[in-house]
């Protein structure tokens, strides 16, 4: 870091767009460049961020505009570098601020982090903004209680992994579908084997219907 107390900078690297809507090759380039650090805000130092279907939609441009250059990624973990708010130097935290992961600093005000136990693997925590959190706004807007019956399509997606376990141990009869494509029976067996209740139709076959 350098600069003055309040707001400083920190080197950085990463994942930068330049332009909106295409392939990653033309929107985004992996570059040197500096990030201003407020008195509020926590910098963690990235562990892990996955690639999500957000990511992809941003790449593509179906989302609303961007101020380039601008840090991609929208969900990560990583560790605590600069303390702020309740979050100290060396916790384990989620950056959930929708932007700014696919780095190796990601700076954000420290309320918009989320701390995670030191003990879970970075991999899985770098989800949790995506997967479980989403899964249980959407169960807790649906209403449904114990007994109730859901059908859910995309059961082989994160969201639907975390939706289809939530909505099972709350008590919810939950069904997921799925399209059945190449490769695609050994996530269906995977999901079968976590207990949930996942139907593909062989009719459904993404190849058949896409060409793909």
């Amino acid at each position: 870091f350098f600069g003055c107390r309040m707001a400083r900078n920190v080197l950085n690297k990463g994942w930068r767009y330049h332009l909106q809507g295409g392939t990653f090759r033309s929107v985004l380039k992996f570059e040197d460049f500096q990030t201003k650090v407020g008195a509020s805000d926590a910098v963690l130092r990235m562990e892990a961020a996955p690639v999500t279907q957000l990511d992809l939609d941003h790449v593509r441009g179906l989302y609303g505009p961007i101020t380039a250059p601008c840090v991609a990624g929208v969900t990560g973990a990583g560790i605590v570098t600069k303390a702020a708010g309740a979050l100290k130097e060396g916790d384990h935290a989620v950056l959930a601020t929708g932007s700014g992961s696919w780095a190796t600093y990601a700076v954000a005000d420290a309320s918009k982090l989320i701390k995670v136990p030191s003990k879970m693997p970075m991999e899985y925590a770098s989800s949790m903004a995506i997967g479980p959190m989403a899964a249980y706004q959407i169960l807790k807007s649906s209403g449904l209680k114990a007994g109730d019956v859901m059908v859910l399509n995309g059961a082989d997606t994160l969201l639907g992994m975390c939706t289809l376990q939530l909505a099972k141990a709350w008590g919810i009869n939950a069904v997921g579908t799925m399209t059945c494509g190449i490769g695609q029976e050994l996530q269906l067996e995977k999901l079968k084997q976590m207990g949930l209740n996942v139907q593909a139709d062989p009719l459904l076959n993404a190849q058949e219907v896409f060409g793909t």
